[in-house]
């Protein structure tokens, strides 16, 4: 028997989401690091399954009890992308994270930036012969409501109403950048002013909060918590609500539907060739791997799985009529990255 949980993460201060180990990384250190919009799903992931082992007794000191099996709660590894049949025992899927507006969900929303009134949505007008990818020529739509005067703006719209919030309307810009620690403690170098780098965190505006839905088996004992999260352990109030369903669902693709992506997508570039339109963005994806014998402190230093490049969370993909549904279907429905909320799109 499983439950479903709605958590919900209010930041407590600003906040770091970063995609990826930045100092161990092989190809160098970066000066200038910019905090992520979201957590990543595999951060939620670790999240969960790092509380259930504190809040179900199966940590001390620290430390995985080896006297508790671990493994029959969270599984025996992280997430691996090419594991296409991941098990988290009893964890049985996550949902993208969301922004939600006092209790209510927003999902991501491009529109032409002009009058709002007219320009709720992107119609999409003439075409011609063109290709994305690859040599097959298809028909690429043109966007009626888009100059190049104007642009294209970025925000939230609520899932089940009609209100629209701008970017800004949901994070607060005006956060400066803060000095980091002194490198030198890992990088050798001569230039004092070269030891030390800098972040730009986030921060979200009143009333405003991340969430995300998780099912889990129902003896699991998951409640309201204070934690941290991030690449600077920042604070969030963690709160757990019961809820009847899971109201994440993705959209029955057809040929001419227009989707617009819930959360990070893993797709080969392929799906170009299936579309007649697309206002993307793409955004790179790595992750921590471990597994629960070999993990006895959270703290230890961690392996990185390889980078990839994902297509983020906003693009729109209008499949063409012509499609293979088929390989459109085979290309963005991947089992294992939709088990902990990657590949999420729903009817733009």
């Amino acid at each position: 028997m499983n439950t479903i949980k709605k958590i919900t993460l209010t930041p407590l201060d600003k906040f770091f989401f970063g995609g990826e180990n930045f100092f161990d990384a092989d190809d160098g250190v970066f000066y200038f690091q910019t905090s992520r919009d979201f957590p990543q799903q595999t951060t939620l992931l670790g999240l969960i399954r790092h509380q259930i082992l504190l809040q179900n007794n199966l940590m001390k000191d620290g430390e995985i009890d080896p006297a508790k099996n671990a493994a029959n709660w969270i599984g025996q590894e992280s997430f691996t992308a090419n594991n296409t049949s991941p098990d988290f025992k009893k964890i049985k899927r996550l949902s993208p994270a969301f922004i939600t507006h006092e209790g209510v969900r927003l999902q991501p929303h491009w529109m032409a930036n002009q009058e709002e009134a007219t320009a709720d949505k992107f119609t999409f007008g003439k075409t011609f012969k063109a290709s994305f990818h690859g040599t097959v020529e298809q028909d690429i739509a043109l966007v009626e409501t888009y100059t190049e005067k104007h642009g294209i703006q970025y925000g939230f719209k609520e899932t089940d109403g009609t209100n629209y919030f701008k970017y800004d309307e949901v994070y607060d810009e005006r956060e400066a950048p803060q000095i980091g620690i002194d490198k030198q403690s890992r990088y050798t170098v001569d230039d004092d002013a070269r030891g030390f780098y800098k972040f730009k965190y986030c921060r979200l505006k009143p009333k405003f909060a991340f969430s995300f839905y998780v099912e889990i088996e129902q003896d699991v004992n998951l409640k309201s918590e204070f934690i941290t999260m991030g690449k600077e352990r920042s604070a969030f109030k963690m709160t757990v609500e019961d809820v009847p369903d899971f109201p994440v669902t993705w959209s029955d693709l057809q040929p001419g539907s227009k989707i617009v992506l819930l959360s990070d997508t893993r797709v080969e570039n392929k799906i170009y060739d299936y579309c007649d339109t697309i206002i993307s963005d793409t955004i790179s994806f790595k992750n921590i791997k471990n597994t629960v014998k070999g993990t006895t402190n959270y703290s230890d230093k961690p392996t990185w799985s390889n980078r990839m490049n994902l297509l983020k969370r906003g693009s729109i993909l209008h499949i063409s009529n012509q499609a293979d549904m088929e390989e459109v279907k085979r290309l963005l429905n991947q089992a294992n990255f939709q088990k902990i909320g990657y590949n999420y799109y729903t009817n733009y």
